[in-house]
């Protein structure tokens, strides 16, 4: 796997998804042990990753997203919000347990606030916009990293 995950043209990555900007060889797809399979049908025209399992595509078979924890639908350009770190605010619901009189009840239309937190790596920007991540580094338990920005 290390040979598709070690290329520039990898976007994005996580336990069982690949993006890729290249399509792979179609003797690597299939539906046998070790094959690739298309999830989102094939050939992309445009995608956000926000984060992990946080993403939208728009392939030539339909807009498909994934937005791990958010019950409603996020849209194209809701992602493209969170990708300049802007918020975005969803309509939840969440069930609530009372132990004291042994109920569980459902709260409707509370707002969500949703970020677009991105933990694992640390953003770089060129002229305002995230053009790439870098690792963070730890120190004595603590997360040392500066802001990086690239001018050109």
């Amino acid at each position: 796997m290390y040979e598709y995950l070690a290329n520039d043209d990898v976007l994005y990555t996580d336990t069982d998804s690949l993006f890729k900007k290249i399509p792979f060889n179609k003797n690597l797809i299939g539906n046998k042990v070790g094959e690739f399979k298309l999830e989102h049908g094939g050939l992309i025209y445009r995608a956000v990753f926000v984060s992990n399992k946080f993403y939208c595509v728009i392939s030539q078979n339909g807009v498909f997203s994934t937005n791990k924890g958010i019950r409603d639908k996020i849209q194209f350009s809701e992602f493209k919000k969170l990708l300049k770190d802007e918020p975005i605010t969803k309509k939840e619901y969440r069930w609530k347990r009372d132990l004291n009189n042994e109920n569980i009840k459902k709260e409707v239309n509370l707002d969500y606030v949703i970020y677009g937190k991105y933990e694992k790596r640390k953003k770089l920007y060129s002229l305002g916009k995230w053009i790439d991540t870098t690792p963070l580094f730890v120190n004595e338990d603590k997360i040392v990293t500066t802001d990086i920005v690239i001018k050109k």
